[in-house]
């Protein structure tokens, strides 16, 4: 059973490449004004929706190719078996039984390094959400009035002080500077 697909957001930019896209909103941000709290956001959602897309197309990516070495490796094995009963050739039965190990193992490793490219982005993305949480509670400090500056300075403090998102911290709770 196959598992459901989601609906893709189309890509904000889809003229431009992934990276040309999230420069040119990082351009748009930078001209944006402080005070613009809305078009802050929007820019910050459709860099986050660009983020996904790419991540999620890579990962596809990624499994598509483990899963395809996985089926060959087993097809290679199968023939394997097949000639063991088969053929009295000893040496082609090892030599099949050897390239289908070999192409598992392979398999195998892209499943391995799909798994951590996976917790890489998860742990990045917690990064840019923090770094989004941030920027749109410094536009909301314009909105403050008197009280504008006090604020600034206490976002400053939680900022300076905000413990280093690492892995560690991001999956256990666990903070290495302890």
């Amino acid at each position: 059973m196959t598992p459901p697909t989601e609906q893709v957001v189309p890509s904000p930019l889809p003229h431009m490449s992934s990276h040309e896209a999230l420069l040119s909103e990082c351009e748009k941000l930078a001209h944006v004004p402080n005070d613009d709290i809305h078009q802050i956001a929007s820019l910050l959602s459709q860099m986050s929706v660009q983020y996904y897309q790419d991540v999620r197309q890579q990962a596809q990516r990624s499994f598509s190719s483990a899963l395809g070495a996985a089926v060959v490796g087993l097809i290679v094995f199968i023939y394997a078996a097949i000639i063991a009963m088969k053929s009295a050739n000893d040496i082609e039965v090892y030599v099949s039984a050897l390239a289908g190990g070999l192409i598992e193992l392979i398999s195998g490793i892209n499943f391995y390094l799909y798994f951590r490219t996976a917790r890489q982005f998860a742990a990045f993305h917690t990064c840019l959400e923090r770094t989004n949480r941030f920027l749109m509670a410094n536009a909301m400090c314009e909105h403050l009035g008197e009280r504008k500056d006090e604020m600034r300075a206490e976002l400053i403090r939680v900022v300076a002080n905000a413990p280093l998102l690492t892995l560690r911290l991001l999956e256990n709770g666990e903070n290495v500077e302890k």
